[in-house]
């Protein structure tokens, strides 16, 4: 117990208040507390220990102490016993005058007295206390909670973190494509800290109960988490009292010893470590030993290999819990953290100048809310929701797992590593033309241009082709003979609800790409068509599309729980941000199917657009190219694929490989902040997004929103700015 004491001495801690207590190894004498006590204050704190600062009372006016002693005498017991600075005693006059008394008498140390005033003026000095402070109380709360302040505790949180075991090895959830994943939060029946920071790791079901759990929601509860393979189960809501099963209730302990014989139980404890003599059977045991927010979220963050665990136990509990017990667990290849800015040298309040731009833009009409995350040296440092689905004030607030039509960020998030991918697999050669995998360009005017003028935009591509204008009929209404609004036979490709397109329309579509004229130069273009074509070549090698070869070696792997082509089809229309009030195609809302009319007529999955997402999962890609195409402890591209891919190509001023970079020609209008680094990668959106990776910055920045609510014509995001200006406060915040 006394090991802090005698560490904070050693880094001149200020001072140390002794507490009313009663310990007899130290002090036999009855009714004499610590306070009190020469042997505690003197002997064993100051020459003992060695402690230099000020000595000062807990409050004298507490009868634990008054009551034993007349008034005064207290006071001149705790200068006796060695105390500095005497707080708030009963009774300020009897207590001067016993003092006043004992020194004429010789009974109290006038030097002694003399060394405790030096002390006090010392600090004062020190302290700027010589003249009379008046205090602002104006912030106050802010300035006392400093970041600075706030790092160290969650250092401290970090350090203190306690893998008690691991019997089932599942920490850090090594094999996310292979899990299914549930939290169950007792003692809170409401979405805690610990569950919304493991949803960022991995898709996963939430469940909440209170302590009393009758038998009829223990079964179902039973029934339906055993269909999950780890359950990560939390306490929440507990008392520091033994007498009371440190808060717990036999319903509690009952209910996760039974769910220990159906399925993995990863338990962790935001309470007392002596509980967990409860919990010896529990295969997993995480000690967090309180519920503080940030303690939730460090431990959602070292479950899933984003902090590293080092604690161990400062007590035993029961013979599967002891003394220093706890497995070390080094995280070589973190998944994304999340932590304050000043972790990674940002400065709070200069981020906070964003909330005063993005509100402009919201009031500006540019967009009606939005999402904005910046991540820097593997932490998430700023992930926020802003605004509402639409404009209207009854509308639904954005939240974080709201997913945003990311439009052409689908030509890198999904087409351009899954090229790269095959690059590595030695399927896919850039330097051949496309129709070496598009055999339908053999017969065409593309049949020479190669891959790596199609992904650079040097190809003489068109921009791109209104295939649905030859579908319209009257005042723009999609024609009955090639639209219908049921699916049936002949009718299954969806393009809205309620609207489906006839099937052999789609082979009209890729007619009018592969016999659209070129361009009679070669100059940059930026063009959606060179996209359909790599997706179509990405399905030939690999014999399945687009999405589900994106899902299964990138999204899943990831832990990406959002990020999906045609989130309507998983029943996520309401997740979804509505995009646009389409009155001149489809004549209606558009909310989670893809916006960009091409590609929903092949089907909502295409090259150039249709990935939908959060921030959250979208900065997890990003990462895994600024770490050189790993994450996680896993490898999804080789180190020099994506150096080729994400470095400016030869001939081009603004593009690499798939991806969009800082345009280096100061004649032509710069599409990004100009204070981000000259090698930053990455691609925006038609529907309003950005996403940028500076790599010598190892910094990521996202903005995700729905500007072309309730009109595509809005261009007032752009006009304004909005997206480099949010940008750049993100390179003034770097210290």
């Amino acid at each position: 117990e006394l090991f802090p004491f005698r560490a904070m001495s050693q880094y001149s801690v200020g001072g140390v208040m002794i507490a009313h207590l009663q310990v007899p190894a130290i002090d036999p004498r009855p009714n004499r507390p610590t306070t009190l006590s020469r042997p505690v204050v003197t002997d064993l704190l100051r020459e003992k220990i060695g402690f230099e600062g000020l000595i000062m009372t807990d409050a004298m006016e507490m009868q634990g102490v008054a009551k034993y002693f007349q008034r005064g005498h207290a006071d001149l017991e705790a200068l006796r016993a060695g105390n500095d600075v005497i707080l708030l005693p009963g009774d300020v006059g009897a207590a001067i005058a016993a003092i006043d008394s004992a020194l004429t008498a010789g009974t109290l140390d006038q030097k002694q007295v003399d060394a405790s005033v030096k002390r006090v003026l010392r600090a004062k000095y020190r302290l700027g206390l010589t003249r009379p402070q008046r205090v602002e109380v104006a912030n106050i709360r802010r300035d006392l909670n400093r970041p600075e302040s706030l790092l160290l505790k969650r250092r401290l949180i970090e350090n203190a973190l306690t893998l008690v075991r691991d019997r089932a090895a599942v920490a850090g959830f090594d094999n996310l494509e292979k899990a299914n994943l549930a939290t169950l939060a007792l003692g809170d029946t409401n979405r805690t800290v610990f569950q919304t920071t493991c949803s960022f790791y991995a898709p996963m079901a939430h469940f909440n109960l209170p302590k009393n759990i009758d038998s009829a929601q223990a079964e179902y509860l039973l029934d339906t988490l055993q269909q999950h393979s780890a359950v990560l189960v939390s306490l929440h809501d507990m008392s520091r009292r033994p007498d009371i099963q440190f808060g717990l209730t036999y319903s509690e302990i009952q209910l996760i010893n039974r769910l220990c014989e159906r399925t993995t139980v990863v338990l962790t404890v935001f309470g007392n470590p002596y509980c967990l003599r409860f919990f010896d059977e529990v295969h997993t045991v995480l000690e967090a030993y309180n519920e503080d927010p940030f303690t939730q979220e460090i431990a959602a963050q070292a479950l899933f290999g984003a902090a590293d665990l080092k604690g161990a136990l400062p007590v035993t509990a029961s013979p599967n819990a002891r003394y220093q017990q706890g497995i070390s667990k080094i995280y070589l290849s973190k998944r994304l953290g999340y932590d304050l800015p000043e972790a990674v040298g940002l400065n709070s309040d200069t981020l906070r100048l964003m909330d005063d731009l993005v509100a402009e833009l919201i009031a500006d009409g540019a967009a009606p809310g939005c999402q904005l995350l910046v991540a820097k040296d593997g932490k998430i440092v700023w992930n926020k929701a802003y605004g509402r689905h639409t404009y209207d004030s009854l509308a639904a607030p954005v939240t974080l797992d709201n997913l945003y039509d990311l439009a052409s960020i689908t030509k890198v998030a999904a087409t351009t590593i899954s090229a790269m991918r095959l690059v590595d697999e030695g399927k896919l050669d850039i330097a051949k033309p496309m129709s070496a995998y598009v055999p339908e360009l053999l017969a065409t005017d593309k049949k020479d241009l190669r891959v790596d003028e199609i992904l650079i935009h040097q190809a003489g591509l068109q921009a791109w082709i209104p295939f649905y204008e030859k579908t319209l009929i009257g005042l723009g209404r999609p024609s009955p003979e090639i639209y219908h609004p049921v699916a049936m036979t002949c009718y299954e490709i969806p393009v809205a609800p309620n609207l489906y397109m006839a099937d052999d329309y789609v082979d009209s579509v890729w007619r009018q790409i592969f016999h659209a004229p070129l361009r009679s130069e070669r100059s940059y273009k930026y063009s959606d068509l060179g996209l359909y074509l790599t997706a179509r070549a990405l399905q030939n090698l690999n014999h399945q599309p687009l999405d589900v070869f994106a899902r299964r070696n990138f999204y899943r792997p990831m832990g990406l729980a959002t990020t999906t082509f045609n989130p309507w089809q998983l029943g996520w229309t309401q997740r979804c941000v509505p995009t646009e009030d389409d009155n001149y195609f489809r004549q209606q809302r558009l909310q989670g199917y893809v916006h960009d009319m091409g590609a929903a007529m092949i089907g909502g999955v295409s090259g150039h657009a249709g990935l939908f997402s959060n921030a959250n999962d979208l900065a997890k890609i990003f990462q895994m190219l600024l770490n050189g195409g790993e994450y996680g402890g896993r490898r999804y591209l080789n180190t020099e694929t994506v150096r080729q891919f994400t470095t400016r190509h030869g001939g081009s001023t603004r593009r690499g490989l798939g991806f969009d970079m800082k345009e280096s020609d100061p004649k032509q209008t710069l599409n990004m902040s100009e204070l981000a680094g000259p090698n930053t990668f990455g691609h925006t959106g038609f529907t309003g997004n950005a996403v940028w990776a500076d790599p010598d910055k190892n910094l990521i920045f996202i903005f995700l929103s729905n500007r072309t609510f309730p009109s595509m014509t809005n261009n007032k995001l752009v006009s304004g700015n909005y997206r480099p200006k949010l940008q750049g406060v993100v390179y003034r915040a770097l210290k």
